[in-house]
């Protein structure tokens, strides 16, 4: 008789807070677009509160990169994308954090983050349409990585 293995409790802990993560991913993009906003429009002096979201944000999508995609994601590039993608978001964040607070070297990330996004949503589009495969990459995950990705060009281009 074979035991079966229980999984450790961080990986418990990162399947259970990835969900909830998603739930609360709307609202922390809206406030972060209103901090950025009142920052750039008003000149308040909020960088904290900028630097608070933007990094919860990063934070999240570092751990949602943790979590198991779905019971039958035993594909090895399936998860290597998943993974790959949202590190290169949260790459994406960091650079668009330091640009916005006019700290050293923004344009590395952004660089780094960008490319590495184009290339793995290029992938993850043409493997989903190949092998109807990909279940992860959603309407929402897609959107995600697409916005993050233009974000960090346009600021790479002005």
């Amino acid at each position: 008789m074979e035991k079966e293995e229980n999984p450790p409790l961080k990986e418990k802990l990162i399947n259970w807070l990835a969900p909830r993560f998603e739930q609360f991913e709307s609202i922390l993009v809206v406030a972060t677009l209103a901090i950025i906003l009142a920052k750039e429009l008003a000149g308040a002096q909020i960088e904290p509160l900028l630097i608070v979201s933007l990094g919860t944000l990063a934070y999240m999508y570092f751990l949602m990169a943790f979590a198991s995609i779905n019971s039958n994601a035993t594909d090895r590039k399936e998860i290597a994308f998943h993974k790959l993608t949202l590190w290169s978001c949260v790459i994406g964040i960091l650079g668009i954090l330091f640009h916005l607070m006019k700290w050293e070297n923004p344009n590395t990330m952004l660089t780094v983050s960008s490319a590495t996004l184009a290339v793995s949503l290029a992938a993850i589009l043409y493997f989903k349409n190949a092998k109807s495969t990909f279940a992860f990459a959603t309407n929402r995950y897609l959107l995600r990585a697409v916005a993050i990705c233009l974000i960090g060009i346009s600021i790479l281009l002005t």
